[in-house]
C-alpha cells in the first residue's frame, strides 16, 4: 500500500471514528433526559465508541500488515529469479572456464 493510500485510509477512519462519537455525544445531550441518565447514556456510549475504535484500529493493521506481506512476498519471488539467473550466468562462466582449462592441459600435454 502506498503512502498516499495509506494516509487516505487512515484519514476516512478517524474521520469516521470522530463523527461517529460526536454524532452520539450530540444526540445523548439533546435527548429529553435527566443528567443522570444522559451521563450513564454517555458512559455506555464511550465504552461502545472505545470498543468499536479497537476493532476499526485492528482491522487497519490486519489489512496494512497482508498487504505489506503481499509486497515482502513480490520483493522475495523476485530476488529469487535474479538469484536464478545469476547462478545460471555463472554456472555458464564457469564452465567455460574449465573447459579453457581443460583445452590448455590438454595442449600443454601435447607439447610434451
Amino acid at each position: 500500500m502506498s503512502d498516499e493510500k495509506g494516509g487516505y485510509v487512515k484519514d476516512v477512519l478517524i474521520g469516521g471514528i470522530i463523527g461517529g462519537f460526536l454524532g452520539a455525544v450530540i444526540g445523548l445531550l439533546y435527548a429529553p433526559k435527566s443528567g443522570k441518565e444522559t451521563r450513564e447514556d454517555l458512559g455506555k456510549k464511550a465504552g461502545e465508541f472505545i470498543v468499536k475504535a479497537k476493532e476499526e484500529y485492528e482491522h487497519l493493521i490486519e489489512h496494512v500488515v497482508k498487504e505489506k506481506a503481499a509486497e515482502l512476498e513480490d520483493k522475495v519471488t523476485e530476488l529469487k529469479e535474479l538469484g536464478k539467473q545469476t547462478v545460471e550466468k555463472q554456472k555458464g562462466r564457469i564452465g567455460k572456464a574449465v573447459a579453457a582449462g581443460v583445452a590448455a592441459y590438454k595442449e600443454e600435454k601435447e607439447r610434451q
